[in-house]
């Protein structure tokens, strides 16, 4: 019967589609009408068929699974390991901390209680990250646990704390072979962490992010191998932090397309292993006014990072912007990724966008053209050398104005800031926090990357007006 009904519709070309279309428009621009022009560069049409879709393989993660990891920003390690256990019971199954235990006895403080094999264990502040990691793998020791179910990851990369802070590392390649020779028998714990959000953060278009990470990737690659070491090795013990914004299509094609890039990459240097995927929120869309309004940003970028395949996501609190640390605006962003999951159903999906003409084809675009920035960037040296030449900064200095210019135009919005504000709404009772960016550092070797948010300027001239 249903070859019967499908027989009776003869089947179109896409051109046949664009006619109608044109029909439609009665002489006005289909390019000006109808085309979205992304900062990535690429031009979203406003229909796509299998025409359009060049089939490849993304080599996307078994399940579509994946882990809600959570911040726990206490320093003090008694409070940290309190704070730890809390939060595993309240629905996070991974932890980042910023306490640095500094002897055998804080490690072990800091992870009373808490299952190992269970909750990977993730490093945000490594000042001495062959001290941390050597400490926390005697306490895995201690506790006699299989190497293979131990997961986590040290927060550590030279690169783009050169391009934040403006000092190179002369040391961070030895520091790292190091700790991936201490990391040997522990397969599943990052000792390297590419921090792409920090591009992202910075104002750059989400091409621009991929082919930093690739980038990035490669310095680490070549300078490890040089010494040693396989690509496997490196590739293994490697995780990718990308920002995630409410770019809601564009995301999942970041994510998809960033599967494929790593493989393409491993594939280049004779390896199997690819890096997991981590995604956390952007800050660079975040308001202080109309707050509220970044819990829906929020979840849409989980939803994003969720359909995109990312490997464990942090959604942030809501006004992380201006206030400190609250369980309620905690519970609140713990909960997006718990609904996501167990009312959504999201990680029942594998790979959700798959067979979609227009995922697959944004897919595409969005892999190819981060691609061909990497080459780029390859063909001038690597990333060590275009952050000291200050092509990176230039790149991104010019999406970052791209947007400011939309922002100006009211092109981009932001509810409650930009559009619809409440002029009722006050805020500066409400600040906890310093808003102001810390200022550059004086005698940095290079450019440095600064934090961008979009609305900044407007929220801080409303807050004096108060």
């Amino acid at each position: 019967m249903s070859t019967k009904l499908f027989s009776e519709f003869p089947p179109l070309k896409k051109s046949d589609w664009l006619a109608e279309i044109t029909r439609d428009l009665k002489g006005k621009s289909f390019d000006e009408t109808l085309v979205w022009h992304t900062l990535e560069g690429i031009d979203v049409q406003p229909i796509y068929t299998d025409e359009d879709v060049t089939p490849f393989a993304i080599p996307f993660k078994p399940t579509g699974e994946w882990l809600i990891r959570e911040e726990v920003l206490e320093q003090d390690i008694s409070q940290a390991n309190a704070r730890a256990l809390d939060v595993l019971n309240r629905g996070a199954m991974a932890l980042a901390f910023f306490a640095e235990p500094k002897s055998d006895a804080e490690m072990r403080t800091l992870l009373n209680g808490i299952w190992l094999e269970a909750a990977p264990v993730h490093f945000y502040s490594c000042t001495n990250p062959e001290q941390v990691l050597t400490l926390f793998l005697n306490e895995v020791r201690a506790r006699t646990l299989d190497a293979k179910f131990v997961h986590g990851s040290l927060n550590l990369d030279a690169v783009s704390t050169f391009a934040t802070k403006g000092k190179w590392d002369t040391q961070a390649f030895e520091t790292a072979k190091t700790l991936l020779h201490t990391a040997q028998a522990f397969p599943h714990f990052k000792v390297l962490t590419i921090r792409a959000d920090v591009y992202h953060n910075a104002g750059s278009s989400l091409v621009q992010e991929l082919a930093f990470a690739l980038a990035s990737s490669v310095e680490y690659l070549d300078a490890l191998t040089e010494q040693g070491l396989t690509a496997d090795d490196i590739l293994s013990h490697l995780e990718i932090s990308f920002a995630v914004s409410s770019s809601y299509f564009l995301e999942i094609a970041k994510f998809r397309a960033a599967r494929w890039l790593f493989h393409q990459l491993a594939t280049a240097y004779g390896a199997t292993a690819t890096p997991t995927i981590h995604a956390s929120s952007a800050r660079w869309n975040k308001t202080i006014y109309d707050s509220y309004n970044n819990l829906l940003r929020g979840t849409v970028e989980a939803m994003a990072a969720a359909t995109g395949g990312a490997d464990s996501i942090t959604v942030a609190r809501f006004d992380e912007l201006y206030a400190k640390p609250n369980e309620f605006s905690a519970h609140l962003s713990r909960n997006t990724s718990l609904i996501l999951r167990d009312e959504s159903h999201l990680d029942k999906v594998l790979d959700a966008s798959k067979g979609s003409h227009f995922l697959e084809s944004l897919t595409s675009s969005t892999g190819n053209e981060a691609w061909k920035l990497f080459q780029l960037i390859e063909a001038q040296g690597g990333m060590l050398r275009a952050l000291r030449s200050g092509f990176v900064q230039s790149e991104i200095r010019r999406v970052r104005q791209a947007r400011e210019k939309l922002l100006a135009e009211k092109k981009l919005n932001f509810i409650g800031v930009t559009k619809s504000p409440n002029a009722k709404e006050t805020m500066k009772d409400k600040i906890e926090i310093p808003l102001e960016p810390a200022p550059p550092i004086s005698d940095a070797e290079i450019e440095i990357l600064m934090p961008f948010r979009a609305t900044e300027s407007i929220e801080l001239e409303r807050l004096k007006s108060e």
